[in-house]
């Protein structure tokens, strides 16, 4: 017996299968993505950065300074010192909210605008160095057609779920005045 959920939707969805550096391709898309991006919205238990100047979380950060959208950071509470200097790096950004929530395992990476500029990418992949060379896996949903509900749906369970719970702790808010 069937559920009664519609996955004829599925097959209209345009999406890909990423094997390799979700976060890379998180970034660069979100480079060609111009003017167009809302807001960003990352959801990674662990993040750690890299000496490389082309580390992906450096040039997320150079891409938020430059761009001024405001960005949504959900991560654990650090209990490292490569997580915490990745933490007070993002803290440097005006329009970046960081969120602590140690119940997050999920991983996402989202980026809302208008048809067809939102997009995102669900994986194994933390925003971490050390995943740069793990065998990790993702799916990039592009913001067209049935794909802009699942863009929206995953970017708002980090900002009205995630963002709102009572385990979740706002640690940095985004300055509004920045945005541009």
């Amino acid at each position: 017996m069937t559920t009664g959920i519609d996955i004829s939707l599925t097959r209209s969805v345009p999406a890909a299968v990423i094997r390799s550096g979700i976060q890379r391709v998180f970034v660069n898309r979100l480079r060609r993505e111009k003017d167009h991006v809302r807001h960003v919205v990352v959801i990674s238990p662990w993040i750690t950065s890299s000496p490389d100047s082309s580390s992906p979380l450096k040039l997320l950060i150079k891409l938020i300074r430059s761009r001024s959208f405001p960005a949504y950071i959900i991560t654990r509470r650090p209990q490292n010192h490569a997580h915490t200097q990745a933490i007070e790096a993002l803290k440097t950004c005006p329009t970046v909210e960081l969120i602590y929530n140690d119940n997050v395992h999920a991983k996402i990476y989202a980026a809302t605008g208008p048809s067809p500029h939102g997009f995102a990418l669900l994986g194994s992949a933390n925003l971490t160095a050390g995943s740069l060379e793990l065998y990790e896996i993702g799916l990039l949903v592009i913001g067209v057609g049935p794909g802009s509900s699942i863009v929206e749906d995953l970017a708002n369970f980090g900002i009205r779920h995630l963002r709102t719970r009572p385990e979740s702790e706002v640690i940095k808010k985004i300055d509004f005045r920045r945005l541009r």
